[in-house]
């Protein structure tokens, strides 16, 4: 049942973004402006950078693709609920046998598959047109490491869409709390730019040990730091997951208690 959830929604996320060949046109025209901007961005200041081990664009490149998976889950769960509430089916879901929990999980495991057209549409496009050239390995390392934080970045989706659930509000947080992940984690620049005691507390950002995971081993070649790395994501994952499993069965009960919580006129 499980597995043809996932398949049905896997179709509806792809026939949602791409509805015509227009939109993918749209998607690789602005995959090529984004890469345009990257590139000549790195021309124009990476001589700031020389001991990175790899040009500016690849560093650049590196951090936007690994923060791409976990900046779409970080959002999905809560505009989801956003969306029911908004068409008025999120009361009917908590009164059917599906969990709440597990349909949110197979709806945001749905996502996977655009997220990886998108990455792999950036690395195409990167190769062909921007002078970017790595080994096949590296290549799929770019591509599927950042899989292996799922949990962790669902997790804190799940914690995101129950504030909201409890609050009502809180939504335009969340993309305050992504462009602060993106500047701590080292994606745009090398952490050593900021203030050490800011540097510091960047260095033990999930998010930056799978960016410099990533690209020490474009650098240098060895897997023992993508292995070191995934023990650590485990134990993150481990952690925020339960905080956000009971803060979403804690949040559920607040939301079924408030009278006022319907979205349409009875």
């Amino acid at each position: 049942m499980i597995s043809r959830f996932l398949y049905q929604f896997i179709v509806l996320d792809f026939k949602k973004y791409f509805p015509s060949r227009i939109s993918f046109i749209s998607l690789i025209v602005s995959s090529f402006a984004s890469l345009f901007i990257f590139y000549y961005t790195s021309k124009a200041i990476g001589d700031q950078f020389n001991d990175l081990g790899m040009n500016y664009f690849t560093f650049i490149l590196s951090g936007e693709i690994s923060l791409y998976l976990a900046s779409i889950l970080l959002v999905f769960p809560l505009e989801q609920i956003k969306q029911w509430k908004a068409r008025g089916v999120f009361d009917f879901i908590l009164a059917t046998p599906t969990k709440i929990f597990t349909l949110i999980l197979v709806r945001s495991l749905a996502v996977i598959p655009r997220c990886l057209l998108f990455v792999c549409l950036q690395l195409l496009l990167a190769s062909l047109f921007f002078d970017f050239h790595l080994s096949i390995f590296q290549y799929l390392v770019m591509i599927f490491f950042p899989i292996i934080g799922f949990g962790l970045f669902f997790s804190l989706g799940l914690i995101a869409m129950s504030f909201f659930l409890i609050t009502g509000r809180g939504a335009s947080s969340i993309g305050y709390l992504t462009t602060f992940i993106s500047i701590f984690s080292g994606a745009y620049f090398p952490l050593s730019v900021l203030p050490q005691w800011l540097s510091f507390i960047g260095s033990f950002s999930p998010y930056a040990k799978i960016i410099d995971a990533i690209r020490s081993f474009i650098v240098m070649g060895k897997s023992d730091v993508l292995i070191e790395t995934a023990g650590i994501l485990f134990i993150w994952t481990l952690l925020i997951f339960l905080i956000g499993f009971y803060l979403l069965r804690f949040a559920l009960k607040i939301y079924k208690s408030n009278p006022n919580r319907f979205t349409f006129d009875l």
